[in-house]
């Protein structure tokens, strides 16, 4: 069962044979699902109004499906869920576990930096980081219209590949790749030394 420590919130829930069978969470709280919790539903909402805040940290159990509105940020670190769908000003950061399908609306913002992710698409004004390195894009097949995404994650140092539907593959160059803030600064030192070496043969 969901754990809640919150300042107000409104929970609807179905119970059928010990499980919750649907759930709307909203306005300004905090929610972990843990190993054993269960959500065998066809949606999960996660539905904040407009200014408020809630927060979902998933460590485990098996949700079948999850959406996002407005405020809402959802961090995974574990657990299985069937389907995330990420709406406009609601935020995905996912570091572990295993989530079947994600999709990011317009104006949703989806955050990547480990775990296992078969398939993902996202509309146009979505934003999708992607925190890895060696990353490839390939078709499908050489006519396709899909195509997977392949690397590593800077975490754990673990492959992955993700499939993207036709949409997706055509506005892949909207998916930003991250670097580790130790390439960047690394970089950027190689910068200062190369701009000081100039000054020094210049004076």
């Amino acid at each position: 069962m969901f754990r809640a420590m919150m300042v107000f919130t409104g929970l609807v829930a179905l119970a059928a044979a010990g499980r919750l069978q649907a759930t709307i969470v909203w306005q300004d709280s905090y929610y972990q699902i843990l190993d054993g919790d269960t959500y065998d539903t066809d949606l999960i909402v996660v539905s904040p109004p407009s200014g408020q805040y809630t927060v979902v940290d998933v460590f485990g159990g098996v949700v079948d499906a999850m959406t996002l509105y407005e405020s809402g940020t959802l961090n995974t670190y574990g657990g299985k869920v069937g389907l995330i769908m990420i709406r406009s000003g609601a935020e995905l950061n996912m570091h572990h576990g295993e989530v079947h399908y994600l999709h990011v609306y317009t104006g949703g913002d989806a955050n990547l930096r480990g775990g296992t992710i078969p398939n993902v698409s996202f509309d146009g004004g979505a934003i999708v980081n992607l925190y890895a390195y060696d990353v490839t894009f390939s078709p499908d097949t050489p006519a396709s219209f899909e195509g997977c995404i392949s690397g590593r994650w800077y975490a754990d140092d673990t492959m992955f590949t993700i499939h993207l539907d036709a949409p997706s593959w055509h506005d892949r160059d909207r998916i930003s790749i991250i670097p580790e803030p130790a390439a960047v600064l690394l970089l950027g030192l190689g910068g200062l030394a190369l701009r000081n070496r100039g000054s020094s043969a210049n004076p």
